[in-house]
């Protein structure tokens, strides 16, 4: 996998190295391209920044990889997820694009004259100069609020390697006593007083962006913020998933690989059982004998199922969590989660005495109208025999009849998927993970104005801008 890392990221600077003007990378330089590092930050001239979706096209052309996220972080700052669409461990290319930078409501922190004349050459990169560096660094640092021992060593070995100048620089952006001790703290690795700083830190550090940032760019600056708001709603980053089958199906096996493979496309993942959990179950609000609901169940057929009254008050309660719990999972998704379903609301047309309900499955599809679906549903399907196999909690009779069960549900739901688990799991975990990431693949190419391959999920074609 090394090897093969290497090699993506040199193809990508190959390319980046022809179709841009220039480029900066300014942080984690000396780690390429032997370690993938969780994101590069790279500054770009304004006008490769207009046309940023159609170079970022052209680099997932010529290094074969798929464009599953493009987040649009702040004003002139926008980064994109590449990744192979097969791939059987964890991996994340993220590329961090800005012209000039900001950070969330600081925007202006430094130019894009700054960023692109301040810069000495690392073997193949043009990278930040020590003072620039060092000054890029310390207000990331700043807005993350996370000082601990590793960051501020490297503040320290940036400081090293050209002291006065880095101060000097520093002294632009903050007041000469305030950046004086912080040097100090830094080089006598003084973690405590570091932190202690940071207050004093950030707030001049916003006091220096409502000065750099006003009138035609203030304006520019919060109407971008707006568009913004709204390209991530219409296009969010996560998604849901839900998978459903038979018991022996493997569903718990591969959600647990699925966390691993989809890891570097979303920066979340969130796993939830039946339903979103917006609200607990029914029985926690008994004031006289509360209990938690189950999140498994090894005897699903060997309980009495409530009566009609009692079934139908559960069943209304729990269809206002799938309701009011989706404001959450939407919400997740707009927050770069990925949320997957152990089994979800369709479980009921196949066997509602699993949950006991006295009613048939006629009863949950009349209310389906109501219940947001999943952005896709996975159905995992093998012959009865091999899933009794794998596990005897219910009669081979009762595995037949609800595996032709679940493949009804995949005819009736346009998102539905069927997956066969009769085969090794590394087939079936490539095989999902692979839908998951061309869905993506797709939903990006819509925002980026561009035509993917609907089987490689690789760029064919981009109008943007």
């Amino acid at each position: 996998m090394e090897r093969v890392i290497s090699d993506i990221i040199t193809k990508t600077f190959d390319t980046m190295d022809e179709i841009f003007t220039s480029f900066v990378v300014m942080n984690k330089y000396d780690e390429l391209p032997d370690t993938l590092p969780s994101d590069i930050d790279i500054a770009i001239p304004i006008e490769d920044y207009n046309r940023l979706d159609s170079l970022v096209g052209q680099i997932g052309q010529r290094t074969n990889l798929v464009i599953t996220q493009k987040i649009w972080h702040n004003y002139r700052k926008c980064a994109y997820i590449l990744t192979p669409l097969h791939i059987t461990e964890r991996f994340r290319l993220q590329l961090d694009f800005f012209a000039d930078f900001s950070v969330k409501v600081t925007p202006l922190l430094i130019t894009e004259k700054e960023l692109q004349s301040k810069t000495r050459t690392y073997g193949r990169f043009k990278v930040p100069d020590y003072d620039l560096e060092f000054v890029f660094l310390l207000m990331r640092r700043i807005f993350k609020n996370d000082f601990d021992e590793e960051h501020c060593q490297i503040l320290k070995n940036v400081l090293e390697n050209d002291l006065e100048r880095a101060r000097s620089y520093a002294k632009k952006y903050f007041s000469g006593d305030l950046i004086d001790e912080l040097i100090d703290n830094l080089l006598n690795r003084n973690v405590e007083s570091v932190n202690k700083q940071r207050e004093t830190l950030w707030r001049e550090l916003r006091s220096w962006s409502k000065k750099q940032s006003r009138g035609v760019y203030a304006i520019q600056y919060w109407l971008d913020q707006i568009k913004r708001t709204v390209f991530r709603c219409k296009y969010p980053v996560g998604m849901s998933v839900a998978f459903l089958s038979p018991d022996g199906g493997g569903k718990s096996t591969i959600i647990e690989e699925i966390n691993k493979t989809c890891w570097g496309t979303f920066h979340y993942i969130q796993n939830k059982y039946f339903r979103p959990r917006l609200l607990k179950n029914l029985g926690h609000y008994n004031v006289i004998n509360p209990t938690d609901e189950a999140t498994s169940n090894t005897d699903p057929h060997g309980v009495k199922p409530d009566g009609f009254v009692k079934s139908i008050v559960r069943f209304m309660f729990y269809n206002m969590d799938f309701v009011l719990g989706n404001i959450l999972v939407r919400k997740a998704a707009v927050q770069k989660y990925l949320t997957i379903f152990d089994r979800y609301y369709y479980d009921y047309y196949v066997d509602t005495l699993r949950y006991k309900y006295c009613f048939s499955n006629k009863v949950p599809k009349m209310f389906a109208w109501m219940i947001p679906e999943p952005d896709i549903v996975f159905i995992l399907d093998a012959p009865a025999e091999v899933l009794y196999e794998r596990k005897k909690e219910l009669t081979l009779d009762e595995l037949r009849r609800q595996t032709v069960e679940y493949r009804l549900i995949a005819d009736s739901i346009k998102n539905a998927k069927i997956i066969s688990v009769n085969r090794s799991i590394a087939e079936v975990v490539d095989d999902v993970t692979s839908t998951i990431l061309l869905y993506k693949a797709k939903e990006v190419a819509k925002a980026m104005n561009q035509n993917i391959n609907e089987i490689t999920g690789i760029v064919t074609e981009s109008w943007g801008g």
